[in-house]
């Protein structure tokens, strides 16, 4: 054998060797891109979650304060009425919590390191159209609802400055709020 044999032979070997420790590098690079993928996902899915537990406490809380505020205004001479506009507001933001709660169900069930892509993008998928549908359901009862507290009111100046401002503050918060709704699951589904 002469020199060049033995340097080709020894070149081939190398190379061979450099190709194997790239395969790994690239598989290994693959496992790492995956896993920072998988976490991202799960860290948005875990934000979602957090968003909607705190709208179900608020929601809570929001019950009883509905109710007390609509008994102890007397905004109806009627205490039947003021009894009514209380319940319907306590009942409103009961089943506002309960939705979220339900949200914040279907999103904890998704699991994206068991769950097929098409599962966690079906879940992620459904539960986005309940928040619409959900939306749907409880604007107009909101408005119903703000529509009663102010014509019960109607003679206050004072409140119904309260209710305008209160109407106006809520609805810029809650654009702003389904804004990030919606950033979360378009990053869920990226």
């Amino acid at each position: 054998m002469n020199r060049q044999d033995i340097d080709l032979d020894d070149l081939r070997s190398r190379w061979q060797q450099t190709d194997s420790r790239l395969s790994a590098l690239e598989e290994q690079t693959g496992r790492l891109s995956a896993d920072i993928d998988s976490r991202r996902r799960t860290t948005v899915l875990r934000s979602l979650s957090d968003r909607y537990r705190r709208f179900a406490i608020v929601g809570m809380v929001m019950a009883p304060c509905w109710w007390l505020t609509a008994l102890n205004l007397h905004l109806y001479e009627s205490s039947a009425a003021n009894f009514a506009l209380g319940l319907a507001g306590a009942v409103f933001f009961c089943l506002a919590a309960a939705l979220d709660f339900v949200l914040q169900s279907r999103i904890n069930s998704i699991d994206v390191l068991s769950q097929s892509v098409g599962e966690v993008y079906d879940k992620i998928m459904k539960s986005r159209r309940l928040h619409h549908i959900s939306m749907l359901t409880l604007m107009p009862f909101a408005l119903t609802l703000i529509g009663f507290f102010a014509y019960g009111g109607r003679d206050n100046t004072y409140l119904l400055a309260g209710i305008i401002c209160g109407f106006l503050l809520g609805l810029v918060i809650g654009i702003r709020k389904y804004l990030q709704f919606m950033r979360d699951y378009r990053a869920a589904t990226a």
